[in-house]
């Protein structure tokens, strides 16, 4: 049922999509984007320690599917919604990890026929998102509300999709406002204003009237505890990467970390995983979520990813008479190094990671004047040398899911990104790919994923990948043996050239190669209704191997900067 309008893009944005997409398809997507996926999956928030017991593991996904049937049975009576059933996820690979319910979308008579009541309670734009996808309103999403409204009271609730609205501000609201249903207020007016939203916690609105009903786990602080909300496509890309235990495994931009816990899970606790990211309080409240639920396996740390290796390339060593001695100075290579020493090399504080750097006087004097003239050159505007982080094929498996335009997100209220903005993000993610590259061992796993319709950030960065690495294979996920069953659609998305960032020109893609990313990759688009049997959000999911030809320079040469 439509209740908002698709969503409308800025005209240079909208021609910049019709380039790939035909008119019906394009405008599919934005009417989806209006609108939350009607399926929602879910999975247990703890580690996974056991052995590997199938057994056991479907005995205790049939427990916990008990208990939250309970709680949403109990829910759904108090607000006197019908019941709602939950079901494992119909992917086979998942039916024994992951859990979920349908969304009841409620008819549009239905809907106009809710009271709307004097008193109003307005909230913003994220928190009107996380309503519209089944949640109550806890006290540090209220905005503001109408003067005399009392604790108990029943209110109506606008989205303030403008951000327009002054927090703790009264009527008249002189600003666009969205209605999304009903609720009964649990706070008092002047607790809630007169404190930080930082200095709340608890339900402020409790939702009767919705236009899609869902449950709302937060009500209860130990059912919300025991879930992790996370989208089918998300839950994908840890199968898809196929980690296995005692691997070394790295998540190169790993907030909020619900793949990291995946991943780890998958393994039973048994891999060593590395996470990063670069925002600071991201891998604070990351590291506060894997103590609190016994993941051992993973260390995170706050780091920018694109900084992990130096720039200095083992290439550009090999042509000095001494490689050796610098590829050690800079770890681009250390012999110590291993699945079983990983943990020597990081760090004993849970968040920072330092990024040690040398100095290129310093290198001077222990490499003659040749040599010196040689590594100028390639690193001339530099006055220190990075040292990696980690050595060059140090790990056995890779998740780059990089900061994205993040358009495949649902619900969607509006978006005002330029052109000029949305073409910044695959030039970002170009540098993260280097890194992962050169850190993935001969035969590792590469997935690289982003969670946008956009091709320019997808579809053409597996042909960059093709282009400058001819070491990396691309597998075909429609014939990885999880995947045989399942009917993922194909996309022809059609493009004839990319963008070579460093070159500053553009390169021509031969039409077979398209024609192989589109068969070979998986592309979620919004509102899709063909990908096991559910809509979705829009996402995009690609994988590669590391062939391995070390003895051969047929890579391209891309620099980190």
């Amino acid at each position: 049922m439509e209740y908002f309008k698709p969503i409308k893009f800025r005209e240079e944005v909208e021609q910049h999509f019709k380039k790939y997409f035909t008119e019906s398809h394009y405008e599919n997507i934005c009417k989806a984007l209006a609108t939350p996926p009607l399926t929602t999956y879910f999975r247990q928030a703890k580690s996974n320690n056991c052995e590997n017991n199938e057994t056991a593991d479907i005995a205790d996904i049939d427990s916990f599917k008990e208990d939250i049937q309970q709680f949403i049975d109990k829910q759904y009576e108090e607000k006197q919604w019908k019941k709602m059933k939950i079901q494992k996820c119909p992917f086979d690979k998942l039916s024994n990890q992951v859990l979920c319910f349908p969304v009841e979308n409620i008819d549009k008579d239905t809907f106009e026929s809710y009271k709307r009541y004097e008193k109003k309670v307005i909230i913003d734009v994220s928190c009107g998102k996380s309503v519209l996808r089944g949640s109550d309103i806890y006290a540090p999403g209220l905005l503001a509300m109408s003067q005399n409204v009392e604790m108990y009271d029943y209110v109506s609730i606008y989205i303030d999709i403008d951000s327009k609205v002054l927090r703790g501000s009264c009527e008249p609201y002189e600003t666009n406002l969205i209605y999304v249903g009903n609720g009964q207020i649990l706070v008092n007016r002047n607790d809630i204003f007169s404190k930080t939203p930082q200095e709340l916690q608890g339900m402020g609105v409790k939702m009767i009237d919705t236009i899609y009903r869902s449950p709302s786990f937060g009500s209860d602080k130990t059912i919300d505890d025991r879930v992790f909300l996370q989208n089918l496509p998300s839950l994908l890309c840890s199968e898809i990467l196929n980690p296995k235990q005692n691997q070394l495994i790295l998540d190169m931009c790993s907030a909020p970390g619900g793949k990291t816990m995946h991943i780890a899970n998958i393994t039973k606790n048994k891999a060593k995983i590395i996470a990063f990211d670069k925002s600071f309080p991201k891998i604070v409240s990351l590291n506060k979520i894997l103590k609190k639920h016994d993941f051992t396996s993973i260390k995170a740390y706050n780091v920018d990813a694109t900084k992990l290796a130096s720039q200095l390339t083992k290439e550009d060593c090999l042509s000095l008479k001494k490689p050796e001695l610098i590829m050690e100075m800079l770890n681009i290579t250390n012999n110590q190094f291993s699945y079983d020493t990983v943990m020597q090399y990081l760090p004993t504080d849970k968040n920072k990671i330092p990024i040690n750097q040398i100095k290129k006087s310093t290198i001077k004097n222990i490499i003659d004047d040749d040599d010196y003239m040689i590594l100028n050159k390639k690193i001339n505007h530099l006055q220190n040398v990075r040292c990696s982080i980690f050595p060059d094929e140090s790990f056995d498996a890779i998740l780059l899911d990089p900061p994205c335009s993040a358009l495949g997100q649902r619900p969607m209220f509006l978006c005002d990104m330029t052109i000029e903005n949305l073409l910044t993000f695959h030039s970002y993610q170009r540098p993260l790919i280097k890194v992962a590259h050169r850190l993935l061992k001969p035969g590792g796993r590469m997935v690289f994923s982003t969670c946008t319709f956009n091709p320019k950030e997808n579809e053409e960065q597996v042909a960059w990948i093709l282009e400058n690495f001819k070491d990396m294979k691309l597998e075909n996920l429609r014939e990885r043996s999880s995947f045989a069953k399942e009917k993922i659609i194909i996309k022809n998305i059609n493009f004839k050239n990319i963008d070579d960032i460093d070159e500053q020109k553009s390169i021509a893609v031969s039409p077979s190669i398209v024609q192989k990313i589109n068969q070979y990759t998986l592309r979620f688009d919004p509102g899709d209704s063909i990908c096991f049997k559910d809509d979705t959000i829009g996402f995009f999911i690609s994988s590669f191997i590391k062939k391995d030809i070390s003895c051969k320079n047929i890579n391209k040469k891309v620099r980190i900067k």
